[in-house]
């Protein structure tokens, strides 16, 4: 008796499996749906031939037909796309995603629609799914890219990691993740990537068709930043040697970059090296950034303190003016 009713058990199991597995099947396409399908297929008309798809994809769920429908309707995006018409691409895209929000090629077509249209917002939106579904380094560039128009700088993080976890090398984003953390004054984290974005640069090539002037020109501006943000972070923590090492690595590279002159005003100042400190607050004060203000005034006051009067500032500043032309 017990084995019988275990029989039992055992067969309504396996009926309730069968009927969950006819139940999963993707179900066959209605006879209108198909002669709707078969129409598209032969229409010239990019117009009639997405409404005739559209119309197919509207009669109900998915069916076995619709990856035919879905390559079929993706013909009119390499249309659109050989003409530069990204509103409409981006157009059909969501009309077509209404239908079958799933769709590869519809969420391909409107991400990369809405990154030519300029578009941030949708971009995120279709983008993160695009992503999601096949991770790669030029979409998570873009919605980066994306997130940092928006001012999200959180979301700009992330997925700036995300770009470098495909491309470690990305030069590009590296600078752009330390200027993030330096404008949010994470001064640990901008010293991490600008370590980074040195390593890298030390390596990097010239890519083919850029001018040899115009290259080592970004390579020193990009060096001068990095060493910038890591002799910032180690001006924050009081690491004088690393500070000094880094922020005078900075002015080599960039002549023009005020704020690491001032910071060095205060470090030479330190260190009892009085006449650098009066150029470096000098040099601050003659390229007219945020910090002139304050860099005259430091210039002003320890020449007064040191000197016992301030009559060659003057002079010193006009120096300074040649020195970073």
């Amino acid at each position: 008796m017990k084995k019988m009713k275990m029989v039992v058990l055992l067969l309504i199991a396996l009926i309730i499996c069968f009927g969950a597995d006819l139940r999963c099947q993707t179900p066959e396409p209605s006879q209108e749906e198909y002669d709707l399908f078969q129409k598209a297929s032969q229409e010239k008309d990019l117009a009639v031939k997405q409404k005739l798809l559209l119309d197919a994809i509207a009669k109900g769920p998915k069916t076995t037909l619709d990856p035919n429908i879905s390559y079929e309707y993706a013909k009119i995006y390499a249309d659109y796309r050989a003409k530069g018409s990204w509103q409409p691409m981006a157009d059909a895209a969501e009309k077509f995603l209404k239908s079958r929000p799933g769709d590869q090629p519809s969420i391909t077509a409107a991400s990369e629609a809405y990154q030519k249209l300029g578009n941030p917002q949708k971009l995120v939106a279709f983008g993160t799914q695009l992503y999601n579904a096949a991770p790669n380094t030029s979409t998570a560039y873009f919605v980066a890219k994306a997130y940092q128009t928006l001012k999200d700088g959180p979301n700009f993080l992330k997925w700036s990691e995300r770009t470098l976890k495909h491309d470690p090398n990305n030069i590009e984003m590296l600078y752009e993740v330390v200027n993030m953390y330096l404008q949010m004054n994470d001064l640990v984290q901008a010293s991490t990537y600008g370590q980074r974005l040195l390593t890298v640069i030390q390596t990097a090539k010239k890519p083919d068709g850029v001018d040899q002037g115009q290259w080592d020109l970004k390579i020193s501006q990009l060096r001068a930043f990095a060493h910038g943000a890591v002799g910032e972070a180690a001006y924050s923590k009081n690491d004088v040697p690393t500070a000094l090492k880094n922020l005078e690595q900075a002015v080599k590279y960039n002549k023009k970059y005020d704020f690491a002159y001032y910071r060095l005003g205060f470090l030479y100042w330190k260190a009892g090296r009085v006449d650098e400190a009066c150029m470096s607050f000098a040099k601050a004060f003659v390229l007219d950034g945020r910090v002139a203000p304050d860099a005259k005034n430091q210039l002003y006051t320890l020449y007064q303190t040191t000197k016992g009067n301030t009559r060659a500032v003057p002079a010193l500043i006009q120096q300074a003016r040649e020195a970073v032309k």
